[in-house]
């Protein structure tokens, strides 16, 4: 519903009652990141690891990355994800605009043709690549 400032409130209500529930971190996490609380985004994602592993809070402490304009460490975080989860287009789509903010239009172009090669369907991927290749 898009109303990040209640639902971080009625995620912390949640995580008064269950401080280790690592869905409810991340997605507090995410409210927080897309308020701009990067610090605290950071700190919801990385109590959500410590339980367990999470892709989403992965992808939200890269994405943080990719916010504070730190591409290269964004960069970084999406290939280690890629590696683990080589058919998530979402993963594709982000690292390929970070290295378009690198001036690596060639490096982007190059991986969303990868990903095409493993699913020639994914409008977001097919969208992106045809805008940097026209």
């Amino acid at each position: 519903m898009n109303q990040q400032f209640k639902s971080i409130e009625y995620w912390n209500r949640i995580l008064d009652i269950d401080p280790n529930n690592k869905v409810i971190l991340t997605r507090a996490g995410d409210a927080y990141r897309t308020t701009g609380n990067y610090d605290k985004a950071r700190e919801y994602y990385n109590k959500a690891l410590n339980i367990d592993f999470d892709i989403y809070a992965a992808i939200g402490l890269a994405l943080l990355c990719k916010g504070e304009g730190n591409y290269e460490e964004a960069a970084t975080r999406f290939n280690r994800l890629i590696n683990n989860d080589p058919k998530n287009s979402r993963l594709y789509v982000d690292l390929a605009d970070c290295y378009i903010s690198m001036n690596r239009k060639q490096d982007a172009i190059t991986l969303l043709e990868d990903f095409v090669k493993l699913d020639n369907r994914n409008p977001a991927v097919r969208n992106m690549l045809e805008r940097l290749t026209r």
